[in-house]
């Protein structure tokens, strides 16, 4: 059973807020604040490319409390985040699914902790390819054909859950649930998927790069995005891209063939630009 979540507004200072998204980011208390300072700059450095609805959702904090970066969420519009405020009960999936019942908008995009945008534009060209693909279409930053160890066979098509964008409508139709990480991760790559559920009604799925290419899952090998070459064309980091970005050759390769197989694509990477990847994304440089 899901705990119930609260939703309150902060002063809106900006124009009437577009009401086609809702942009959802996971502030979880006991995370260091760099996550969420280094998610902010990179709304900052890279303009969204349309309005939307700032919703972030505060898990695990005292009832009231606004955390004190949360005005300096840069939006089109400069209007101001809602605030839904959720137990520290379950996992990310948990508090989507808790935000998105408070909150009344045609389409929902969600980011986790650790999320950082990488270009200009990003909302719309998401936003763009969901309107390409048609109702009930589901669209990623990053996906993978990875295996959920006994559950799925290889090739196991999912979009990862650190950025996706899906109506809400589709999202709240989902009844898997969601109480421990178990139920989240074969919601995100089990055999009943949120992927093979938008699949198996007629729905599309792709991931989006940084130039707003839409690439459907045969071409994900190669998109050079998750998993991909130096990943030089992806559009959200997460900690799992910056994983990969980081480690020797061998492991790359490694994670490279857990999501893709013999189609993966792996490039090496120098030490010493490695090192300074590392210590960017800790200092929320990147």
């Amino acid at each position: 059973m899901i705990p119930e979540a609260t939703h309150r507004s902060v002063q809106d200072t900006g124009q009437e807020r577009s009401r086609s998204v809702a942009v959802f980011y996971l502030l979880r208390n006991g995370n260091p604040d760099r996550l969420y300072a280094a998610f902010l700059e990179s709304l900052r450095r890279y303009p969204a490319g349309m309005s939307y609805r700032p919703v972030l959702i505060q898990k695990g904090f005292t009832p009231g409390y606004v955390h004190p970066l949360t005005m300096s969420w840069p939006t089109p519009d400069e209007c101001a985040p809602e605030i839904v405020e959720v137990s520290d009960e379950g996992f990310d999936l948990t508090s989507y699914r808790k935000a998105a019942q408070l909150i009344d908008a045609p389409m929902l995009l969600f980011f986790n902790s650790y999320s950082r945008v990488l270009a200009a534009g990003w909302l719309a060209k998401l936003y763009s390819a969901a309107e390409r693909l048609g109702p009930g279409a589901l669209v990623g930053a990053t996906g993978s054909w990875e295996a959920l160890g006994e559950h799925t066979a290889f090739p196991n098509v999912a979009i990862r859950t650190n950025a996706f964008l899906i109506e809400r409508a589709h999202f709240l139709s989902f009844a898997q649930p969601l109480d421990t990480k178990r139920h989240c991760n074969l919601f995100e790559a089990g055999p009943a998927s949120m992927t093979k559920n938008v699949r198996d009604v007629g729905g599309r799925v792709a991931i989006v790069d940084r130039e707003g290419r839409v690439i459907e899952p045969d071409d994900w090998p190669e998109a050079r995005v998750f998993r991909s070459g130096n990943q030089e064309q992806l559009l959200v980091a997460d900690n799992r891209t910056m994983d990969y970005q980081c480690v020797s050759l061998r492991r790359r390769a490694r994670r490279a063939r857990l999501a893709f197989g013999d189609r993966a694509v792996v490039c090496s990477q120098n030490f010493i630009y490695r090192w300074w990847l590392a210590v960017g994304w800790r200092r929320g440089w990147l």
